[in-house]
């Protein structure tokens, strides 16, 4: 018995995970993206040094405030952490208690008001009183694990110096950056930012794994892929293969362990290149032969130990 990975998935902003119960209590992070004919919600700034800012405009205030309170829409509902971005606004949001609606319906409620507040504010500009401000749905990520909340915190509080760096540097996934993982250099070319995604999990099949255990670990893997997560594997058994394929026909994102040097003039090309252009690929490779090992399976092993030590933010990236 088998997860079913040949199952295809919606679009991440309509994807809502099978097996959670959204009127359960839980922590999310969600965001909510502008319909490109709307106003921006923020200017980018840099204040200097490590001081990366968002402006609000008049709208972004207004998103801002029905964010912090979204207990009037149900009083269990509480924001924990929220950034307005030029055109989307990331924000954790908690489920106190069980709901008498799902999510989406309090979701729904206050994108609703917020386009009400813009056709207030803009209605002399409007051509179209239909027009939402938001793009339709969301996208929710479940918090679950241990750890995670501290580290999606940080991850929405990053957001500006995140995308700052991306306009400053418009071939950024396109660079080799250097990372130190166990103590020995290797190479990353792509979305370099998958690093610091909260939620990532180690792809690594055995077949001294019991099938129970086995099938646990396929389970967390799709999880990981249809909550918006990052999977990193060399991806070299079938079985990891399968979960690699399922992932990217799927809007998932991989980093990817090689295990010989990047060519001196490499450049992604093909599928490899559109992967890398949409933020959804990292690979890496070692900045020399891997050496010492007395056969291919101990390398092998070896490439799925730096797996889990990306998963687990065990590596230094070099600046």
């Amino acid at each position: 018995m088998n997860p079913p990975f040949y199952k295809p998935l919606k679009h991440s902003m309509s994807r809502r995970a099978r097996w959670h119960d959204y009127r359960a209590p839980s922590v999310y992070m969600i965001t909510l993206v502008k319909d490109c004919s709307t106003p921006d919600l923020a200017t980018l700034r840099h204040r200097g040094g490590d001081r990366y800012i968002t402006e609000f405009t008049e709208m972004g205030r207004i998103v801002s405030r029905f964010v912090d309170s979204m207990e009037r829409y149900h009083p269990a509902l509480k924001t924990w952490k929220h950034v307005i971005m030029p055109d989307h606004v990331h924000f954790m949001l908690q489920a106190k208690a069980y709901l008498p609606e799902v999510l989406g319906h309090y979701i729904k409620m206050m994108k609703s008001d917020c386009t009400r507040s813009w056709r207030q504010i803009a209605r002399e500009d409007l051509c179209d009183e239909g027009l939402p401000f938001f793009i339709p749905d969301f996208n929710d990520r479940i918090i679950m694990k241990k750890g995670q909340t501290e580290r999606v915190k940080r991850y929405i509080a990053d957001n500006p110096r995140r995308l700052w760096i991306k306009f400053a540097n418009p071939d950024l996934f396109m660079r080799r950056h250097r990372i130190v993982i166990d103590g020995r250099e290797f190479e990353a070319q792509g979305n370099i930012f998958l690093l610091d995604d909260f939620d990532k999990e180690a792809v690594i099949y055995s077949s001294r794994i019991a099938k129970e255990k086995m099938y646990a670990l396929k389970k967390i893997w799709l999880h990981t892929i249809e909550n918006g997560g990052v999977l990193i594997s060399p991806f070299i058994h079938q079985v990891e293969k399968n979960v690699r394929d399922y992932a990217l026909a799927n809007d998932g994102r991989i980093i990817l362990f090689g295990e010989k040097p990047f060519p001196e003039r490499y450049k992604p090309s093909g599928k490899m290149f559109d992967l890398c252009s949409e933020g959804r690929l990292l690979t890496i490779a070692p900045l020399a032969e891997l050496s010492g090992f007395a056969t291919q399976r101990q390398k092998y092993l070896y490439l799925n130990q730096l797996s889990r030590q990306i998963a687990a933010g065990s590596y230094l990236l070099r600046k």
